[in-house]
């Protein structure tokens, strides 16, 4: 999958005024995109397929998108086994926070805090291709 990246246009601070006199041109912020991944020990199946239909709206609201949701999970090394595993893109980290933060995400928040025991970070992009790398392949 390719990746696209989201400029957006900001003046630097000193020019974020109507001062006429400020010759420094604009510069672009690029936006990377942020994950949210949570390892998930559910509780009560029942509550937690209730919170399974509350969250998608309130994520992608907010820009973001499943990776993985749920699925067999496989232990390659160590002796981590998290059961049920969840990996979010959103377009940013700001993104990323105001979904977590957000008043749409609550109810289901509050839903999946009291019928699973989670584990979430919230990890910042960019993803990266080996094959786009010199001498890879």
């Amino acid at each position: 999958m390719k990746r696209t990246w989201r400029t957006v246009e900001r003046a630097p601070p000193h020019e974020r005024h109507d001062d006429s006199n400020c010759t420094f041109p604009p510069f672009k912020q690029i936006l990377m995109p942020a994950y949210v991944v949570v390892q998930i020990t559910i509780s009560d199946p029942d509550a937690y397929a209730r919170y399974k239909d509350l969250a998608p709206p309130s994520i992608a609201a907010y820009g973001g998108r499943y990776l993985l949701r749920g699925g067999s999970v496989t232990t390659l090394e160590g002796d981590w086994d998290p059961g049920r595993f969840v990996i979010l893109e959103f377009p940013d980290r700001e993104s990323a926070q105001s979904w977590w933060d957000s008043a749409e995400y609550a109810e289901a928040k509050a839903l999946r805090q009291s019928s699973a025991e989670s584990k979430m970070i919230l990890v910042d992009g960019p993803s990266f291709d080996p094959r786009t790398v010199a001498g890879a392949g």
